[in-house]
Parts: C-alpha cells; sequence; structure tokens
C-alpha cells in the first residue's frame, strides 16, 4: 500500500527550494503518489498522484507549491503548508499490495533539471517530423503564436545534447 522515508532525527528543511524531484520504475502500477510530510508546525502533508508509464522510467520534477494546492493533492483538507521540517517522504500506488518500483534521484532544487528526450525509435520513412535531433523537420512557421498568452516565452536550448523548447508562463 505505501512505504516511508523518515528523517526525524535531521529534517530537511527545503523551505528554499522549489521542486521535489524523484524518478521511478515500474511494470505494474498504474497509480504513482508522492506524500510530504512536515511536522514543523501542526502536522501538514500533501500528497500528488501522477499515472506512470509503465516498463520504463518516469522523472517527476513536482513544484513545491503544488503540495500546497488543494486542487491538485489526493486530500485538500491537510495541504503541506510548510517545508522547513520534511520528516517523511510516503510513496504508495496502486495496485495496492501487488505494485512494485525502482526508486532513484530523489532531491529538492530550486530549478527543474530536465533530463534529455529519448531519442525515439520509429523508422524515419513512418515520420513526418516538426521538431526531432533524430529525423528531418517539415518547415514550422512560428513556434510562439500571436494569440499565445502576453506573457508567454520561448527559449531553445540544449538539454543533454539535444536540441529542445522550453515554454514558460
Amino acid at each position: 500500500d505505501f512505504l516511508g522515508i523518515e528523517m526525524f532525527g535531521s529534517p530537511i528543511n527545503a523551505s528554499g527550494m522549489t521542486y521535489f524531484n524523484v524518478s521511478i520504475w515500474t511494470s505494474n502500477m498504474t497509480t504513482f503518489r508522492v506524500k510530504l510530510v512536515d511536522f514543523s508546525g501542526p502536522t501538514t502533508e500533501g500528497e500528488i498522484a501522477f499515472t506512470p508509464t509503465q516498463l520504463g522510467w518516469n522523472t517527476f520534477a513536482i513544484p513545491m507549491v503544488d503540495f500546497a494546492n488543494p486542487a491538485l493533492v489526493t486530500d485538500p483538507a491537510r495541504t503541506l503548508q510548510n517545508s522547513s521540517q520534511i520528516s517523511q517522504l510516503i510513496f504508495s500506488g496502486i495496485p495496492i499490495g501487488s505494485g512494485s518500483f525502482y526508486v532513484d534521484n530523489i532531491y529538492f532544487s530550486t530549478s527543474a533539471c530536465p533530463t534529455a528526450a529519448p531519442e525515439p525509435v520509429c523508422d524515419a520513412a513512418n515520420v513526418i517530423s516538426m521538431f526531432s535531433n533524430a529525423y528531418t523537420d517539415v518547415p514550422v512557421d512560428t513556434w510562439l503564436t500571436g494569440w499565445s498568452p502576453p506573457a508567454t516565452t520561448l527559449t531553445d536550448l540544449q538539454i543533454g545534447g539535444n536540441d529542445t523548447k522550453l515554454y514558460e508562463n
């Protein structure tokens, strides 16, 4: 049903962090949940659920504010209000009692630290590519339209040697 990691002797002060990061691999889980628990005042917690891709690595960079957002957590009455004494990390999922997963790269960070997208495996003869380092791309007039929200920005950058487009706002 769930497993926990405790840091009661040395709670984590994640108050200056903006992301919680974790990577999982599963062969059979249809839902994966992450809960952060803070004991700094009245105990608060935030749990967020994901639908993982099975038989492949899933990397989640979860904004810390999401753990405090009643619309995103599994129990809106118990949102994470503080992150200065994170003392428990709890992982759970479905199927209950028979789900299994591997976990790696558990850390808090001040920015999202994306990894390069995986290389596609489709035969080039069966692809019309708009944006890829692996295929020949067709022409695209614009990657950010005039009718996109005014605050939206587009930055072309490289992640792990792979051309990537970053959309913000």
